[in-house]
């Protein structure tokens, strides 16, 4: 029989007996909330009788003294006091109602003993209002006669002895209630001992029988988890007989074998894949050194070209010039062409001169004359310079510059070039009356120029592709703006030299802030 069979019929049997113990925990439960409403409504009850009779007897006794001592009536107000006690008297009746609906006997006062007693009390109240009226009406002795019979007849006679009659059903009820109580307890704690101890064995009984079944199946598993931990996924399992260990080890070793075929699989797979990572890895290298190879002829190209033709363009220049100069007659067409030949040599001289510096700067073989300067003074001074050309444009060049001196390591002529060439950059691609806003600052240890403008800006798709070479940015080459586009890669290409860095970023007054840093020299102290 299966394992599970067998838990299953025995938590069947568990269910069954928690069944029947809480069918008789819910009567017991009942049975319990009766017997304590019931102890309840008798101390109510009996709490009512007690405080009747002690209200009766001050009641009357007061109302007799009132009229033995004078004739001005009762010094208190009886129909209050009246009141009072019929009140006592509805709550008697109301608890000891409930309480005889469930009494399982007739050993309590029934609705006619309170109604006699009920009668009495109003008689006695209507004796002593009686005396009360004779007394005041001149038969004071008659009134007199008439209070303390009503005292010690009735109330001292037939009220007490109904009162203490009562009083003693409801002790003797109370008692029993508290017999029943204790029984009930004692009852229920024997039920509660007698299903634990029978639960307990018959778990205990399930318990053995299924650890018994499962001692074998379980080291004969755990043999086998050792040989699979091992390594040894050929190791199948012998258990016979249909229970669950059976089935899980028939489960284990198709498992170990299916582990076993994959294995196989994925180490020709991994074969297979370590051999075309590697011929990859190889195409790869051989792809980035050819790359690196065609980069380098690139560059040296345009390092050769730029030096070779300096020569031919200054020769044609220098020609051009001597035959402006020459005595010989020249006519205008010819003097016009000449002139032309050398301001076009000029244009092509500083083309080639800006490419010769970008490509030697890429090669990493700029020359530098570096020294130690103070870039305030020397933007300061590049931008005085600048003033002509600002004006001719019709642009406005304005300087906020750090408080104290900012010192780097540079080349003084480049970083010259490199003012110049943003500054000449912001005044070609903006509006006439453009505002130039040239600052410096200190900023994470380093020394920061910003050439700002409020001109028409740098689209954010476009600002990483002005920095390469002959790019315009698209408002630019579509107005007839002067310019190769290689101003901004001169810039780039200066402040990378100069272990530097530039940025495009939107100005504030919504045109372009072109930001190049510097590192500062290592012997500057700031605060």
């Amino acid at each position: 029989m299966l394992i599970r069979t067998q838990l299953t019929v025995a938590f069947i049997a568990v269910g069954a007996m928690a069944l029947v113990c809480s069918a008789m925990l819910v009567l017991a439960n009942q049975r319990h909330s009766d017997n304590q409403e019931r102890a309840m409504l008798a101390n109510q009850t009996l709490s009512g009788y007690l405080q009747l009779s002690g209200r009766l007897f001050r009641t009357f006794k007061q109302a007799r003294r009132d009229l033995l001592s004078g004739t001005d009536g009762f010094a208190f107000d009886i129909l209050e006091a009246e009141k009072d006690i019929r009140d006592t008297l509805k709550e008697i009746e109301i608890s000891s109602s409930r309480e005889h609906s469930l009494s399982p006997s007739g050993d309590l006062p029934l609705a006619s003993d309170l109604a006699t007693l009920s009668n009495e009390i109003l008689t006695a109240f209507d004796e002593i209002r009686l005396a009360e009226l004779s007394i005041q009406g001149g038969q004071i002795e008659r009134g007199r006669v008439l209070a303390t019979e009503t005292l010690e007849t009735r109330i001292d006679g037939a009220v007490s002895d109904l009162i203490e009659n009562a009083i003693l059903l409801e002790r003797n009820q109370l008692e029993d209630v508290r017999q029943n109580i204790s029984q009930f307890g004692a009852q229920l704690s024997a039920l509660a001992w007698g299903m634990g101890a029978s639960s307990v064995l018959l778990v205990l009984l399930v318990a053995f029988t299924v650890l018994r079944r499962m001692n074998n199946g379980l080291l004969k598993l755990e043999h086998g988890a050792n040989e699979f931990a091992e390594d040894n996924l050929a190791f199948r399992f012998q258990l016979d007989g249909g229970d669950e260990f059976s089935q899980l080890a028939g489960r284990f070793n198709v498992m170990a074998g299916q582990l076993l075929r994959k294995r196989h699989d994925l180490q020709e797979s991994k074969d297979e894949l370590e051999s075309r990572v590697k011929l990859r890895t190889l195409e790869l290298s051989e792809l980035n050194e050819e790359l690196k190879s065609r980069e380098n002829l690139r560059r040296r190209f345009f390092a050769d070209i730029g030096h070779e033709l300096r020569t031919p363009v200054t020769a044609i220049r220098g020609e051009a010039e001597v035959a402006l100069r020459a005595k010989t007659q020249v006519t205008d067409t010819q003097h016009l062409a000449l002139e032309k030949i050398v301001e076009l040599s000029e244009q092509l001289t500083t083309v080639v001169n800006d490419l010769f510096l970008i490509a030697r700067e890429q090669a990493g073989v700029l020359d530098l004359r570096t020294e130690e300067i103070e870039l305030n003074a020397q933007i300061a001074a590049n931008v005085e310079q600048m003033q002509g050309i600002a004006k001719k444009a019709k642009a406005k060049l304005r300087m906020s510059l750090h408080g104290g001196d900012i010192f780097i390591e540079g080349d003084r002529n480049r970083i010259s070039q490199l003012v110049r060439v943003l500054v000449t950059n912001a005044i070609h691609h903006s509006q006439e009356g453009v505002e130039i806003l040239i600052w410096t600052c200190i900023a994470s240890d380093r020394a920061v120029v910003s050439i700002e403008d409020n001109g028409p800006g740098i689209a954010l798709n476009d600002r990483n592709a002005v920095f390469e070479r002959f790019v315009r940015a698209p408002q630019s080459a579509t107005e007839n703006v002067p310019g190769t586009g290689l101003g901004l890669p001169i810039a780039k290409s200066l402040a990378l030299a100069h272990g530097g860095d530039i940025e495009i970023r939107d100005s504030r007054w919504g045109g372009t802030a072109i930001l190049v840093s510097f590192p500062i020299a290592d012997d500057q102290e700031f605060e």
